[in-house]
């Protein structure tokens, strides 16, 4: 994967990915990530509000947003899937956040097994801010088994939920998450936060995880039970390293 690219902006740099999201960012120095909680089950165009509102708060450029984790009601076919990215361009594009016609924010984007939200909304936005000194903040976006596609052939261990299935989906995951961390400066040793999406009990998990990620070995990793939004994917992971978390109250 090639070295990350500097956003327009300079507060942060991304990995390009050609679409509805980048593949991960990372601060520039002497800027930070702070990470913002929004209320449970915030729909897509009222937290995309709140996030301005707390923009103009601090006196930020739209462009100051660098990554979101989505929060879907359910699992999408392809067709939907497309349809939902281009609302979702649509609402940044308004924003001025596209870079080249696509958009340079990370993402994550799952759907969960319990409480699901009614319609699409954001879980949590994350923000680069100037701070002197700073540096080695970062959010890698939700990894999938799938790689250069979502046929068949592009997803490790297709439709294989068996034990050795889904340690195979792991390992290719786990894989590309080594990947971005490098390609975005950084290694897996770096993150204080690791999250794994799936359905399934992996029971090899534990031992992978600090083989890939060491900060496992201090931080551990947090499961939430959902899918990735696509149908025939069984497992994600994302982490990252941010500076600090602010709570973000209701309109």
């Amino acid at each position: 994967m090639d070295p990350a690219t500097p956003h327009p902006d300079g507060a942060y740099r991304y990995l390009p990915a050609g679409g509805a999201y980048s593949a991960g960012v990372a601060a520039e120095a002497g800027h930070a990530l702070i990470g913002l909680r929004l209320p449970e089950h915030a729909p897509l165009e009222d937290a995309l509000a709140l996030v301005d509102d707390e923009l103009a708060a601090r006196d930020l450029p739209a462009t100051s947003l660098a990554a979101l984790h989505l929060r879907i009601p359910e699992v999408m076919t392809a067709e939907e899937f497309g349809s939902f990215n281009e609302r979702y361009l649509e609402l940044l594009d308004r924003r001025g956040l596209l870079v080249d016609g696509a958009s340079p924010i990370a993402r994550t984007n799952v759907a969960p097994l319990f409480g699901p939200p009614s319609e699409a909304g954001v879980f949590a936005a994350y923000l680069a801010v100037a701070r002197e000194g700073a540096t080695g903040d970062f959010v890698v976006s939700g990894v999938t088994e799938a790689n250069g596609g979502v046929g068949p052939e592009h997803i490790a261990a297709f439709d294989d939920v068996t034990d050795e299935g889904l340690r195979t989906k792991a390992v290719a995951v786990l894989d590309a998450v080594l990947e971005r961390l490098r390609a975005l400066g950084a290694d897996g040793d770096a993150p204080t936060t690791v999250d794994v999406y799936t359905a399934y009990q992996v029971d090899a998990l534990a031992a992978l995880l600090p083989l890939y990620l060491p900060a496992c070995e201090r931080i551990g990793f947090v499961t939430y039970p959902s899918r990735p939004p696509l149908a025939h994917l069984e497992f994600e992971v994302d982490c990252l390293r941010v500076s600090e978390w602010h709570a973000v109250g209701a309109r």
